[in-house]
């Protein structure tokens, strides 16, 4: 086979109820150039990566399997840098994890007819639909909103509108170019569009051409609200730490200010209203007008939530007490 011109980053761990549907994403594409499939399983142990073997018997010419006998993830590696990256021969690489999918069979040749003919930008994404497995409800990660078609450094920090299963990018990436700070956070999706923005600009199509699906063993969807809080705060506070210019610190900053705000609101909702509600009055005030009228909403249902918690609580106390104190007939 010749030499690709665009290489498909596929990492999968315990993925064996999707990860057919994502390689059958990648084969339909039609295009007038050579791809590979470079594909990650991370010691899975369901049936994954018997059915990457099936394909890749089906196919040997263009899957390249890279099966884990230990896992790497729980070894503080990042298999889609440290193993699949490395391995990508491609002019471009694509990114699709194995619990997601491609829809759209011209997807990657609309990206690259654009990267082609547009060497500042070092990356293109697209609109994607995310599903959610448990309900089946869809629904579109842009869809009507307005958001920067060409994106800076600044835009995506801000706006952070880039799904992973959507990204195209020039093969610019290596072990030597990511700073230390990406192997601090869990937020690995994030960061690489940000290390991409670093290079160039990024350009949005609103195509849907690809599915994010939210299920219960996602290694980001399937932690609960408070923990996805948490790892953005760290997250937003190791950005700051290591970027300097000013324009972009402030976009940190903003990003850092909302998820305090997020925390005020978990506060409150599980009784911590002293705290919670001094959280809220410290960092709503650095929030756009715009945005303060909802703030308010969602301060007044957190309240009402907190306040049903503690009354909740109280009688859990008092019936305790009762059972406690009621006297031996």
């Amino acid at each position: 086979m010749s030499k690709p011109l665009v290489s498909i980053n596929c990492i999968t761990y315990n993925h064996g109820n999707y990860i057919a549907q994502a390689l059958e994403g990648f084969l339909i594409q039609k295009t007038t150039f050579p791809i590979e499939i470079v594909i990650c399983d991370d010691a899975s142990t369901d049936n994954t990566a018997s059915i990457i073997q099936e394909y890749v018997d089906k196919y040997p010419d263009l899957i390249i399997p890279l099966l884990q006998s230990k896992n790497q993830y729980s070894q503080g590696l990042k298999p889609d840098f440290d193993i699949v990256m490395p391995r990508c021969q491609g002019k471009y690489v694509a990114h699709c994890e194995g619990d997601d999918y491609w829809i759209d069979p011209y997807k990657l040749q609309k990206q690259v007819d654009f990267m082609e003919a547009n060497p500042e930008y070092s990356f293109i994404f697209n609109d994607c639909e995310i599903l959610d497995q448990s309900s089946g409800s869809r629904r579109l990660r842009v869809g009507d909103r307005v958001i920067d078609e060409v994106v800076d450094l600044e835009s995506v920090i801000v706006q952070n509108n880039v799904p992973t299963a959507s990204v195209l990018h020039r093969n610019i990436l290596n072990s030597n170019s990511i700073p230390e700070w990406f192997f601090k956070t869990k937020k690995g999706d994030y960061c690489l569009v940000i290390l991409l923005a670093e290079y160039g600009l990024g350009k949005y199509l609103s195509d849907v051409m690809s599915v994010y699906r939210v299920h219960e063993g996602g290694v980001w969807s399937g932690n609960d609200f408070e923990y996805r809080n948490k790892e953005d705060i760290k997250f937003f506070n190791l950005l700051y730490e290591n970027f300097s210019d000013h324009k972009v610190r402030i976009a940190i900053k903003k990003r850092l200010n909302h998820c305090k705000l997020d925390r005020a609101f978990i506060k409150i909702r599980k009784g911590e209203l002293i705290s919670g509600f001094y959280m809220y009055l410290r960092y709503i005030n650095l929030i756009s007008d715009k945005k303060i009228q909802n703030e308010l909403k969602k301060i007044l249902g957190a309240f009402k939530s907190g306040l049903l918690c503690l009354v909740r609580k109280l009688f859990s106390n008092c019936h305790t007490d009762l059972k406690v104190n009621k006297p031996v007939v």
